[in-house]
């Protein structure tokens, strides 16, 4: 696939993945002065839930991508006509059965976790117990629902996949706003989340079949097809039960040792800044089925691609994080007040360092799963989790919150480290920008660092262009390559010969 079809692809889904953002920072300070921190921080543990059930999935949506991917780039032929419907098929129905399942399990456990893990106010207690146990039933919906968009990736669809995303991400902060004037019981917020849900997956079903029409035509689950899902499916299922722990244990922990309003204030700032790594997942999205077909028939193509991935990844994703660094504060207090801003402030700092190590983590991440090495990381999280729990406990006892957001961070980095050395494991062309990359990130760092300083200072409009400074010119002059620059030096001349002539 041609380089320009992938920054097509990328750019479609930097704005269906970024666009939503823009929905939440409007929508969240309504919702939240109309529910109040307690109600608030069980709706946040409601999003939280709706990612998190990717884990009842025995990694079965990207394993699904991987594959038709891989078919798409190797099969020839009525193999490939017969192949693709029959995986997909297979993949689906795994997906439906292992929803119910799931969904059996959120209500048999929701009791429990409201009534003894959770520090849930007891006038909360009917009602969160309630909105938990019809979060559950969608299960089902939620788990094909990725199958199925992972099947539109694998043919590159991105355009109907972010028709798609785009407009569920947003109702998912916009149902919610759309309630609160009525009522703020969270059984019924979390029944309209539902039922979003549940067209969703209808939409994508939909779209499948107008992709590839064999789809239309139901197939029997082949063991030949389920083999090849679950191996990957198996690994994939390791880092699903793993990964969101290590995504999520700050919340639930702040949620059970603290209380709820101590998780709104770590959560409303996490929640904006964390979403800033849907930049790098657009990027990651689209050059994963690109690396799951070629990394075998063209590894020099595959580190070509590695590495336009991560400069893109680190040009686009700094300018945004020093700018968020810098006025965490003043943005807070804009946004939802000076309480939130007193406690969220560091927090949001030290996740700002924690979100530029994961956003650069997806790239490696992309290529070890699209050569099918799901393996590696499932291995590398289980050494992880231990460590990062002992850790987070620890700083959240000594530290609180800014505690628990320093613990994250640090994982993160860990986990960036060890990702790049896994990919140049897995494709050894990549090693010289895996090299490199290290230098960039300890680069970028330090102009955070000194960023941080200035604001201390009482500066902070010379805390941000100081950095954002030094930033451009080492970005021009080592990240962009030089084919990039002459795009772009072309395309300013061509802006200037425009501007003469209008004159």
């Amino acid at each position: 696939m041609a380089l320009g079809h992938l920054k097509r692809n990328t750019l479609l889904n930097l704005v269906g993945q970024g666009a939503p953002l823009l929905v939440a920072v409007v929508s969240i300070p309504f919702v939240t002065s109309a529910m109040g921190p307690e109600r608030f921080g069980v709706l946040a543990l409601a999003w939280t839930f709706i990612g998190y059930f990717a884990v009842f999935d025995l990694g079965l949506g990207r394993s699904l991508t991987q594959r038709v991917a891989e078919l798409l780039g190797e099969a020839k032929g009525e193999a490939k006509e017969d192949a693709i419907p029959s995986v997909t098929w297979t993949g689906v129905i795994s997906t439906l059965a292992l929803g119910v399942l799931g969904a059996g399990c959120v209500l048999l456990a929701s009791g429990a976790l409201v009534r003894s893990v959770l520090r849930i106010p007891p006038e909360l207690s009917a009602e969160s117990l309630r909105a938990l146990r019809i979060l559950g039933l969608s299960l089902p919906f939620v788990l094909s629902t990725n199958a199925l968009r992972g099947v539109l990736e694998a043919y590159q669809r991105f355009e109907i996949v972010n028709l798609l995303r785009a407009p569920v991400m947003a109702l998912t902060f916009l149902g919610p706003l759309a309630v609160v004037p009525f009522t703020v019981r969270l059984d019924v917020v979390v029944t309209v989340l539902v039922l979003i849900r549940v067209i969703a997956w209808v939409a994508h079903a939909a779209f499948c079949i107008r992709v590839n029409p064999d789809l239309a035509r139901p197939r029997a689950p082949r063991r030949a097809g389920a083999e090849s899902l679950f191996r990957m499916g198996g690994w994939l299922t390791v880092s699903n039960v793993i990964s969101p722990v290590l995504v999520y244990a700050d919340r639930f922990l702040i949620g059970s040792v603290l209380s709820m309003s101590a998780l709104a204030f770590y959560t409303t700032p996490s929640e904006v800044v964390m979403r800033v790594v849907t930049a790098p997942v657009a990027v990651a999205g689209v050059f994963f089925p690109a690396f799951a077909a070629s990394f075998r028939s063209d590894p020099e193509r595959t580190a070509r691609l590695f590495s336009s991935s991560v400069r893109a990844v680190l040009l686009m994703l700094f300018p945004i994080l020093l700018t968020m660094f810098v006025f965490a504060e003043i943005a807070l207090r804009a946004w939802v007040g000076d309480e939130f801003a007193l406690h969220g402030t560091a927090v949001a700092r030290w996740l700002v360092l924690g979100v530029l190590f994961n956003g650069l983590a997806q790239i490696p991440l992309a290529l070890v799963h699209g050569a099918a090495r799901a393996d590696i990381t499932a291995r590398l999280h289980m050494w992880e989790a231990p460590f990062y729990l002992a850790l987070l406990w620890w700083l959240l006892d000594r530290h609180g919150l800014p505690g628990a957001a320093v613990a994250w961070s640090t994982r993160t980095g860990v986990d960036a480290a060890l990702l790049f050395l896994a990919a140049g494991r897995v494709v050894p062309l990549t090693g010289p920008v895996i090299r490199a990359t290290a230098g960039w990130t300890l680069g970028c760092a330090a102009l955070l660092a000194l960023s941080w300083w200035l604001v201390e200072l009482g500066a902070p409009g010379r805390a941000l262009l100081v950095p954002l400074a030094l930033f451009a010119v080492a970005g021009w002059r080592y990240l962009m390559r030089p084919e990039w620059r002459a795009a772009l030096l072309l395309r300013a001349r061509a802006a200037r010969h425009r501007a003469r002539a209008a004159d």
